[in-house]
């Protein structure tokens, strides 16, 4: 019976030496699990004009723009002598901002005032389109 315990003993120290502890898979990644890198952050830098339209579709202008790397940005209104100042993100090719509108000289704004809160929302294909 001690003959049969040890050699119960040997085969299983043998079977668990054998195991390894892996998960006995393909040590290459799966091709379907590969989370491909997030998209890179447009360049919002450079000159750009074209038109702007408020958020009610009322009024369309054309602007010309002054962006920085940053984000920092100048859009000065062709038509109508607007300007408008702050700053805005970019994650990828949507950017998000805000900033100020400054009607034009002895002109206000329907509240009265002569500058006003702007948030400004749209994409972007860096270089090329905003």
């Amino acid at each position: 019976m001690n003959v049969n315990k040890n050699i119960l003993a040997v085969c299983l120290a043998l079977v668990l030496t054998g195991c390894g502890g892996g998960s006995g898979g393909s040590s290459t990644p799966n091709p379907d699990t590969i989370v491909p890198p997030p998209a890179a952050d447009a360049l919002p830098g450079g000159h750009w004009f074209g038109t702007v339209t408020d958020n009610l579709n009322v009024v369309t202008e054309e602007y010309l723009a002054m962006v920085d790397e940053n984000g920092r940005f100048r859009f000065i209104s062709v038509d109508s002598a607007v300007q408008m100042s702050g700053n805005f993100s970019i994650v990828g090719d949507n950017l998000v901002g805000d900033g100020t509108a400054f009607a034009d000289a002895n002109i206000s704004w329907l509240d009265g005032s002569s500058a006003t809160p702007v948030t400004i929302a749209g994409t972007i294909t860096g270089r090329s389109e905003m």
